[in-house]
């Protein structure tokens, strides 16, 4: 960097490119943090990167008027549904066919989501040549984020909505459910991309997919908005809470059944004044209960 006449910073277009290019072989983001141009340097400078990045953040309110979306018509709260935990309600009259939220989507590929652990591979009959115990990963799960996410069960691209609040809606049964998943009315939907490949789709690196969440019937001030998963989602978990055993009931000697109604929820509904997170070493002697996952 040098300064000219006016004591204003110059960066030299050479150096930068070579800047820029250790910063991409480094990091993705650290180099995202960069303008393109030397020329905006000195704009990024002024008003920091994060502001270059997205200078159309601040807009007039009339802007926002013509071209906002509206995304304050749910808000979360205790479902009225066993087993659900957290809910989304209407916090306003919601007519049938009118909108209800937006999201915008992030495009992830199935396996990033699959959770692994490292074992011997004697466990899994698994050894190498010399017949010693090998270290292999095995996949035990997938993590959470799973179970927010939207796709058909034969696709490894899977979609997942961000928009507040959005992924608190649960599921209702068809005569329950008073909304839908429809693609985006929004311009900022790039309904093009749905006619691209799977592999194109996987390579993009932003968003640009976008979901509306509609109304189809009335919705009341308060009342829960819930959408159909689908007949294999309900079938699922319907066999879940019917297989759902739990440890021996200490008082009766009884195994309990359906033990969300209970136990499960009550912990995930107790305020954070009330309800101690236990640390590693403190469970060792002071496990939580074996229904419970942490």
């Amino acid at each position: 960097f040098s300064e000219d006449d006016g004591g204003r910073g110059v960066v030299d277009p050479q150096a930068y490119e070579v800047l820029l290019q250790d910063a991409a072989e480094k990091d993705k983001r650290l180099r995202a943090a960069f303008p393109d141009n030397v020329e905006d340097v000195s704009v990024a400078k002024e008003i920091g990167t994060a502001r270059f990045s997205a200078r159309s953040s601040i807009q007039s309110v009339e802007w926002i008027e013509e071209n906002g979306v509206c995304i304050d018509n749910l808000v979360s709260g205790t479902s009225t549904i066993a087993q659900a935990g957290r809910g989304a309600f209407a916090t306003r009259t919601i007519n049938k066919g009118a909108v209800i939220t937006t999201t915008p989507l992030i495009t992830l590929e199935r396996e990033q989501l699959q959770l692994w652990e490292e074992v011997d591979g004697t466990d899994v009959g698994v050894q190498n040549k010399i017949g010693k115990e090998d270290k292999v990963l095995e996949m035990v799960g997938h993590q959470l984020l799973l179970n927010y996410c939207y796709g058909h069960v034969n696709s490894s691209l899977l979609l997942f909505p961000y928009s507040p609040t959005a992924n608190f809606i649960n599921h209702g049964s068809k005569e329950k459910a008073n909304a839908e998943i429809v693609w985006s009315s929004y311009p900022y939907h790039k309904g093009e991309w749905l006619n691209l490949s799977l592999k194109e789709m996987k390579e993009l690196q932003k968003t640009g997919l976008m979901f509306d969440i509609v109304a189809i019937k009335d919705i009341g001030l308060g009342e829960e908005v819930l959408l159909y998963y689908g007949k294999d989602w309900e079938d699922s978990w319907n066999e879940h809470i019917e297989d759902w055993t739990t440890a021996e009931n200490e008082q009766d000697g009884m195994m309990q059944k359906n033990v969300t109604d209970t136990l499960g929820v009550h912990l995930n509904q107790r305020s954070n004044s009330d309800f101690i997170i236990l640390t590693v070493e403190e469970q060792k002697n002071q496990p939580y209960p074996p229904y419970l996952e942490t």
